[in-house]
């Protein structure tokens, strides 16, 4: 394993190569700050990198943050029960953590695990303690189990966290679906 840090000394991300155990493959993951405050155009030189590889995504989280409060716990389980997270007249399991009486630190997850798609929305600037913050962050975990999650992920991410669910593609308005 390989530990990969910023100028500063902050993990952004690592790579590990795996022997049998793992089939031989390699596993490369970015932090969310490596996301954040890397170099633009860092999606497009890491798909340039991994596409001739046939790199395979087992796992992306793709999520968009609402800083001013404009989506929240509320309008997502509101979009539940408007079907937009259902797929062919479905509606998958959905679970409300948190303090939902007061609206504290609640989080709405709409999935499993294991069923490789799972959107949560959850209170983020609670996360770190900022109480009376309003950021709240949309996000999308998808898992190659069930799917093959394309490499295009990386360049088109807003694409594919709009294509998950009918709410995904609402709040990024502009966004065509994938």
């Amino acid at each position: 394993s390989f530990t990969i840090n910023n100028e500063h000394g902050q993990e952004v991300a690592s790579v590990s190569g795996g022997g049998e155990t793992q089939r031989g493959t390699f596993c490369f993951s970015v932090k969310g700050n490596g996301c954040t405050f890397a170099k633009a155009g860092w999606e497009q030189r890491l798909y340039d990198f991994f596409a001739p590889l046939v790199a395979k995504v087992t796992r992306i989280d793709l999520t968009r943050d609402f800083f001013e409060g404009q989506y929240g716990y509320q309008q997502a389980v509101q979009a539940y029960h408007d079907g937009e997270f259902s797929y062919r007249g479905r509606a998958p399991s959905k679970m409300a953590i948190g303090d939902l009486i007061d609206g504290h630190s609640t989080t709405f997850q709409v999935g499993k695990r294991d069923s490789g798609k799972v959107f949560r929305g959850y209170d983020k600037g609670h996360q770190f303690k900022l109480m009376d913050d309003r950021w709240w962050r949309a996000e999308v975990e998808l898992r190659s189990n069930n799917r093959i999650i394309p490499l295009e992920c990386l360049i088109r991410p807003a694409a594919y966290f709009a294509g998950a669910y009918g709410f995904c593609a609402r709040i990024l308005e502009d966004v065509e679906p994938q």
